[in-house]
């Protein structure tokens, strides 16, 4: 219905949900065919960066939008909030693989480290670093 009314449904990727592994998000986008559901793509947490980009690889042409934060395994079994610049590698290579395919995309700061405006400015800031060098 959403589609016929020329709006897009977008599903988030995350935990305990039908996006929360690399497989399940691929299936639902292929049991859902061509209905104008996409995905907001984000790396699942605690995985390896080679699962992530595997995971926006096989579902690229129907992200619509990215969710960038930078959480690590704390090696105490514990996901810990770190600053977003902390993310560098990752996040260039995950910007430039989105911007691959020409497709205009946003991507958006979540989850900042200690929840602060001075935080989300530094943020912000490694952002918009990162996006220029694409």
């Amino acid at each position: 219905m959403a589609a016929g009314d020329g709006i897009c449904v977008s599903c988030e990727y995350h935990c305990n949900t039908l996006t929360d592994t690399n497989a399940s998000a691929q299936q639902l986008i292929s049991e859902l065919g061509d209905c104008g559901v996409k995905l907001l793509w984000q790396p699942p947490n605690g995985e390896s960066f080679e699962y992530c980009m595997e995971g926006l690889e096989a579902v690229l042409e129907k992200v619509t939008n990215i969710h960038t934060f930078h959480w690590i395994n704390n090696g105490k079994g514990e996901i810990e909030r770190r600053p977003l610049g902390e993310g560098e590698e990752r996040w260039v290579k995950y910007l430039k693989k989105a911007a691959s395919d020409g497709v205009v995309r946003y991507a958006l700061i979540e989850f900042v480290f200690d929840g602060t405006p001075e935080q989300f400015s530094k943020d912000a800031a490694a952002l918009k670093s990162w996006l220029g060098k694409l």
